[in-house]
């Protein structure tokens, strides 16, 4: 599956600890959610959170890809029912070829 970012393309990777908790399906939504706010609104990082009982969203944590400037830390991108998560991020990186690199990991893991 050719995925792209900006028109670049993109590989999702993750940490071991987050792909034994989340791996599989989850991971596939997780991934699908992530890449369709990314399309909408390109940043270097999101949360994923839960900021109440019941309720999982995706935040805005980092930084506007195309210029590498203007800090967005609050936008909520995506927000729907859920089980319990752990706060885990999606950390976006340029590779020195050019293109991209999205990591899962937890916080502790950065």
């Amino acid at each position: 599956m050719n995925v792209t970012l900006l028109g670049t393309p993109i590989r999702i990777v993750s940490t071991a600890r987050w792909n034994a908790k989340y791996g599989g399906i989850e991971a596939s939504l997780y991934i699908t959610e992530a890449l369709q706010c990314l399309e909408k609104h390109p940043v270097d990082m999101l949360v994923f959170e839960q900021p109440k009982p019941g309720r999982m969203q995706i935040r805005s944590a980092g930084y506007d890809l195309p210029t590498d400037s203007k800090l967005d830390e609050e936008t909520v991108l995506f927000s729907t029912d859920s089980l319990p998560i752990e706060k885990f991020w999606l950390k976006i990186d340029r590779t020195e070829n050019g293109t991209y690199i999205g990591t899962f990991l937890f916080p502790d893991e950065y």
